[in-house]
């Protein structure tokens, strides 16, 4: 009977927990922000989507490489859903990151957890996202969804061409991922590269028009 009451006790302690929330939106933002989940139901849809975790600059001719840098990845989930903290009827965009803490789009704010019991509520105001393309040398297995730019060597010179020391040289395809670099004034510094570059270019755009309007409350 004990261990039952201090199990109801502590069950209501972290349903107390919760942030309560009700976000009333003008149409603009609320039609921005659905067009923006859309977007990002398509992007989660990709083969691959890394968090990248580090890099560092290649030496070249040490290396018999054409890359200019090695990059530190680890495969992450993107997915529409609701964060455990907040109680909120809406399905937002879920990013997972693979050294931090997740980040989570919702429609009037940006929640990142800086660590597990760690997080920040954020204004898009203070918040940019960054859409690129990166020509990326894949030694691993290729997504199906990518494109392939060209070809380079395993061990190549530094014009590009076989080196003919090694046997057994081999051809490694040149594909073009997109990279989306998210900030904030306050320090979150992200960036994940996604197979589809096409689908994360779609949904930077969409997340700048839902910003938008979130800032000018339009």
């Amino acid at each position: 009977e004990e261990s039952a009451a201090k199990c109801a006790e502590l069950e209501e302690q972290e349903r107390l927990s919760h942030l309560q929330t009700q976000i009333d939106l003008p149409n603009g933002v609320t039609k921005a922000f659905h067009r923006m989940n859309d977007e990002f139901a398509v992007l989660t849809k990709c083969d691959r989507i890394w968090d990248t975790v580090g890099q560092r600059n290649t030496n070249r001719i040490a290396e018999r490489t054409t890359a200019t840098r090695v990059v530190e990845r680890k495969p992450v989930r993107f997915q529409l859903g609701h964060c455990g903290l907040i109680e909120s009827e809406w399905k937002v965009p879920h990013l997972e990151n693979a050294n931090g803490g997740d980040i989570y789009f919702y429609p009037a704010f940006a929640l990142y957890f800086v660590s597990s019991d760690n997080f920040a509520l954020l204004e898009y105001k203070d918040i940019q996202i960054e859409f690129s393309f990166s020509r990326f040398i894949e030694e691993e297995t290729l997504p199906g969804d990518t494109t392939i730019v060209g070809q380079t060597w395993a061990k190549a010179n530094k014009d590009g061409s076989p080196d003919k020391r090694f046997n057994g040289n081999y051809q490694i395809p040149i594909v073009q991922y997109g990279k989306i670099s998210i900030k904030s004034a306050t320090g979150m510094n992200e960036e994940y590269m996604v197979s589809n570059a096409e689908h994360a270019q779609t949904f930077s755009l969409a997340w700048t028009v839902f910003s938008g309007a979130v800032t000018t409350g339009v």
